[in-house]
């Protein structure tokens, strides 16, 4: 896949009076997975499909319900970053009326281990904003900080983004309506 990255002029209008142009790069790939600390590295926003309670140490999170993924459950991850969806929606819209998957095959790593994508394509309340479904690989070892990565377009994302990984084998099967929403209401 070419990732025809390139340099644009961008111009920031703020209040009616717009910056000096400065050059930035886009490309077609950039994946990122979104972060509680909002700084790109340490917990996912990752999601327990089962019960919606975030994928990290019980406890870790203050004021929020957490407990760690188990081996074989299904969790919600959100980032963004992951190219063109089908079908297609105009840029800067909301998609809440169909699913909007992404066109080109996401991959995700848990642990540096391959996990079974069940869904990769846009959230339903939150402008490009994307949201994936996916399976905790069965041979993922336990941990407080397990390393979570996607790859689209032969890009990869940090490996300084983490979930929590509960020993033991026993899935939790998820709710029949658990897409990972809520997280926008």
């Amino acid at each position: 896949i070419d990732q025809q990255e390139r340099t644009v002029p961008v111009v920031v209008t703020r209040d009616g009076r717009a910056s000096a142009p400065f050059s930035a790069t886009v490309a077609r790939y950039s994946p990122a997975l979104f972060t509680v600390s909002q700084f790109g590295s340490g917990p996912a926003v990752a999601l327990n499909a089962a019960d919606g309670s975030f994928a990290h140490g019980v406890g870790a999170l203050p004021g929020r319900m957490s407990r760690p993924a188990r081996h074989g459950s299904v969790i919600a991850i959100y980032g963004n970053g992951l190219g063109g969806v089908t079908p297609s929606i105009p840029t800067g819209q909301v998609s809440p009326d169909i699913h909007r998957r992404t066109m080109a095959n996401v991959e995700v790593l848990i642990g540096g281990r391959p996990a079974d994508v069940l869904f990769a394509g846009l959230t339903g309340n939150v402008a490009g904003a994307n949201h994936l479904n996916v399976v905790v690989p069965a041979d993922v070892p336990a941990g407080q900080a397990v390393p979570v990565q996607v790859r689209v377009g032969g890009v990869t994302s940090s490996a300084q983004v983490t979930i929590a990984v509960e020993a033991g084998m026993t899935p939790t099967p998820a709710l029949p309506e658990a897409n990972g929403r809520s997280i926008w209401d």
